[in-house]
């Protein structure tokens, strides 16, 4: 496979992405079949970047994969259903800890049946991500008041920047996600000293939104430039 020549060739940026899937839409009689990359054997002391884009890795791969490449600092993920629960996420995050750049964008309807278990998975991310700069997410990370998403700020002491893309609110539904204002006497307010911006991607009309910047703003102690731009998709 090319991808196992490219890892052998010592590369340090790969890039995975399954364009077809853009275009292409499952039922049950033609399902979608993803590229399946769990089996391919990511071992590389070489590799900085890495980009998923539509693949399927389950989470025991994703892991395997990131603990076989020490030097990689920069990785980008965007899957749709390799990931079954919001604790996968969290453990997918844990093993993601060295990362300088993140982004994950995972499902907006991410284990909303797991809705009443969540509460205590952050503890899944394991410590702090002290080499964090850069960080994006999808709404996902808005589960049970943002707690990850804030579990993620209040560790990463020296995130300068942070975007969050939200879907658009007609496809979501009654699936679990939840951005209160309540959730903003829920906890101590913390440091994010060197967060500078924090730009939020979503639709007109976006109920969620006016919500979450009033948990940001009450949360860090010196809250950062927050910015609104209009949604184009996720990318």
């Amino acid at each position: 496979m090319w991808i196992c020549y490219a890892l052998r060739s010592n590369v340090e940026e790969l890039g995975v992405d399954d364009y077809n899937q853009n275009d292409r839409f499952g039922d049950m009689k033609n399902p979608i079949e993803f590229f399946q990359l769990q089996h391919c054997p990511f071992t590389s002391s070489y590799l900085k970047k890495l980009h998923l884009c539509y693949v399927y890795i389950n989470n025991r791969g994703l892991k395997k994969l990131f603990s076989r490449c020490p030097s990689l600092i920069t990785a980008a993920i965007v899957l749709n259903t390799s990931i079954d629960t919001f604790a996968d996420c969290c453990k997918i995050l844990g093993a993601l800890s060295n990362m300088k750049k993140l982004e994950l964008l995972f499902p907006y309807d991410l284990g909303w049946q797991y809705e009443y278990s969540m509460q205590d998975d952050t503890h899944l991310c394991g410590g702090v991500f002290t080499n964090l700069i850069t960080l994006s997410l999808s709404d996902w990370c808005l589960y049970d008041n943002c707690k990850l998403l804030l579990y993620l700020l209040e560790h990463s002491p020296n995130l300068e920047k942070l975007t969050l893309k939200l879907s658009e609110p007609c496809f979501r539904g009654n699936i679990g996600l939840s951005c209160s204002a309540a959730a903003a006497d829920s906890a101590t307010p913390f440091n994010c000293e060197k967060l500078r911006k924090v730009e939020i991607v979503c639709s007109k009309g976006n109920k969620i939104v006016g919500k979450l910047v009033t948990i940001l703003l009450t949360k860090m102690k010196s809250p950062p430039e927050i910015s609104i731009k209009p949604f184009s998709g996720v990318s």
